[in-house]
């Protein structure tokens, strides 16, 4: 493949036509001086499923964006499939549908 003696190279292991993905981050952030406020806390899961052609991102929110004490519960959504990204607020039941953006971070050229 890459070696100038054809008889030393090693043959690359077949791809799976199948690939799973999942992870999981904790963010914490606060813009006041510490142990002046509760720090925002996000929990966040990540999953992607090649079979299924999808990425799914599950967000819990300590706070709401309004400031009020109730957490966030927001499920996206990118079907490259199809092209659509959805975006779903679990609390209330809302969900809108975009096109997945080309310029986003885990968009396909």
């Amino acid at each position: 493949l890459c070696g100038a003696k054809p008889s030393t190279q090693i043959p690359l292991p077949t791809a799976p036509t199948y690939f799973k993905f999942k992870g999981e981050q904790i963010t914490i952030t606060t813009t006041q001086p510490p142990n002046q406020i509760p720090a925002d806390i996000m929990y966040t899961l990540e999953e992607y499923i090649s079979v299924a052609n999808m990425f799914i991102q599950d967000l819990v929110s300590s706070q709401s964006p309004t400031g009020g004490n109730d957490k966030v519960y927001v499920r996206n959504v990118n079907d490259y499939s199809t092209g659509l990204s959805f975006q779903m607020d679990l609390s209330s039941g809302s969900c809108s549908v975009d096109v997945i953006s080309p310029n986003g971070i885990d968009s396909i050229p």
